[in-house]
């Protein structure tokens, strides 16, 4: 990140490749990750957060490592006041907010994970 091409990109003016950073404008994610605490191990909840809505997943064992698991859980989808959203993901509306708000996240966290047919009713698997 670089001041100066903070300023082109905010005058509309090219940004050319001679700076070291980066404009502050660029894109970036639209959401965050947060882990639940697990005292000294890894933890066993996460939620992904966009500015819409927050999603909250478990995963299958409290013991083995987050990257190796082959199952997440999701628990509940909520709006940003915390408010329990009662989505389906079985039917296509359902599907499709859930991909629009969680899916790069999911994509960034598990890079392998199926894109179709991961979908399950709340407390059951989301597999990859």
């Amino acid at each position: 990140m670089d001041l100066f091409p903070t300023i082109l990109d905010f005058l509309g003016l090219a940004v050319s490749d001679c700076f070291d950073g980066t404009s502050l404008l660029q894109a970036r994610p639209q959401f965050a990750v947060i882990t639940a605490d697990n005292g000294n191990r890894d933890p066993v909840k996460f939620c992904i957060q966009s500015p819409y809505a927050k999603a909250f997943f478990s995963y299958r064992s409290r013991t083995s490592l987050p990257g190796r698991e082959s199952t997440i859980f999701l628990e509940k989808v909520t709006d940003p006041m915390d408010r329990v959203n009662r989505i389906n993901v079985y039917q296509p509306s359902g599907a499709d907010y859930f991909r629009t708000n969680f899916r790069a996240g999911l994509q960034l966290l598990y890079p392998t994970l199926v894109q179709e047919n991961i979908f399950r009713q709340a407390g059951q698997p989301v597999g990859r």
